[in-house]
């Protein structure tokens, strides 16, 4: 940590002195970055993103300083730590993560390698999918997921809290609010989430855990659940997907379904996750086959159209 700063001769007075302890070089306040799997990085980050009211609890015991009386500097795992605090969830130092690979965890079953598929872990109430990434992919995809959020209209991400309940383990609670455009009007998109680093003896990141639930309060019915729900799951597909490609829309699709009817009367509490993407699937199965259908049965009607007036 920078020293005290001494007042410039002829300037400002003892008050001012006391106000730059721990200044740093150049004078400039350090940017805090706003939360990482989600919009607001370090730079200037993303508009919209905002720290909550609840206090951040200050690292646990596992981020003591090797500091002594005389102000020696910090603990390299105790600075990534308190670091970590600060930045989370918008994670966008490398320095944070695990030189050999970080683990990513959240309930959508996304390829992020090319041709290293997920491992599932199944529970009764969900389902999560696992992937290991590099450091810097890891950046990347957090990055990605951060851009497509934030040109969402209205887009607002908000900190709740951020804190360390054990020396290796950090937690940061978020909520994220957008405006889903429809062709039915506008819709207000609100998610809970909450993301969780386990982190090794250095301080870095080996694990990166993530929920998070669409608010279902307000919305007209089930549809709409969906469409909005949909609308945030889209935003984390990996860099080199599209939405419209089946790798990049199905992962999103399954899980916005699952969030429609989990709470449903006619489903809740009866249908586990694996189930419920069984018939969502042979649902979106059946709608394809339908529109195929359609689409060769308009076309068989355009060409005898165009026989009966010799136009063809």
């Amino acid at each position: 940590m920078a020293g005290r700063a001494r007042a410039p001769r002829g300037g400002a007075g003892a008050g001012a002195g006391a106000g730059a302890k721990g200044a740093r070089p150049g004078g400039g306040a350090r940017a805090r970055a706003g939360p990482a799997g989600l919009p607001g990085g370090r730079g200037g980050g993303l508009p919209g993103a905002s720290r909550g009211g609840a206090a951040r609890a200050a690292p646990s015991s596992g981020a003591a300083s090797s500091s002594g009386a005389g102000g020696g500097e910090e603990a390299p795992a105790a600075r990534r730590k308190k670091a970590l605090v600060a930045q989370a969830p918008a994670l966008s130092d490398v320095d944070l993560l695990a030189e050999r690979g970080v683990q990513y965890r959240s309930p959508l079953g996304y390829e992020y390698v090319p041709g290293r598929a997920p491992e599932a872990s199944v529970t009764q109430a969900n389902q999560t999918f696992t992937s290991k990434l590099g450091a810097r992919e890891m950046l990347a995809l957090l990055e990605n997921t951060r851009r497509r959020l934030g040109r969402q209209p209205d887009f607002d991400l908000k900190v709740l809290r951020a804190f360390s309940p054990e020396p290796t383990l950090v937690v940061a609670r978020w909520e994220v609010r957008f405006t889903r455009r429809g062709d039915l009007g506008d819709s207000a998109v609100a998610v809970q989430g909450s993301s969780r680093y386990r982190l090794d003896g250095e301080g870095r990141v080996t694990l990166i855990e993530e929920t998070w639930e669409t608010e279902q309060e307000g919305a007209r019915n089930q549809s709409e659940v969906f469409f909005n729900s949909l609308a945030f799951q889209l935003c984390h597909i990996p860099p080199e997907l599209r939405w419209w490609s089946s790798a990049g829309f199905v992962p999103a699709y399954k899980y916005a379904a699952f969030e429609a009817v989990k709470n449903d009367p006619k489903y809740g509490g009866q249908l586990i996750r694996e189930e419920i993407d069984l018939f969502t699937m042979q649902s979106l199965y059946s709608m394809l086959g339908l529109a195929v259908a359609v689409g060769f049965l308009a076309l068989r009607i355009a060409e005898l159209g165009l026989r009966k007036f010799g136009l063809l």
